[in-house]
């Protein structure tokens, strides 16, 4: 366990979001886990857009068709029945 969390902190350490003090000592910013968050989210949302570019536009015929039937509901409109 311990042998792993030394490895987070080099991890850390080598992306820039944790400062070395020098003794042992590291300084991280109070929002480290907000950051943390944030370019995971970012991380995951760009692997989730199927087929596309690196501006995130849907880039073949099939996969901009399928994008517009997701956006129309498949239900009825209430009331219909």
């Amino acid at each position: 366990m311990k042998a792993a969390q030394e490895k987070r902190k080099q991890a850390l350490v080598n992306m820039g979001h944790v400062k070395v003090l020098g003794e042992g000592q590291l300084r991280a910013p109070r929002d480290l886990i907000q950051r943390l968050d944030a370019i995971d989210i970012e991380r995951a949302g760009k692997g989730s857009l199927p087929n596309a570019d690196c501006n995130g536009s849907l880039s073949s015929p099939a996969a901009t068709s399928l994008a517009s039937l997701s956006a129309q509901p498949s239900y009825p409109a209430a009331g219909s029945r």
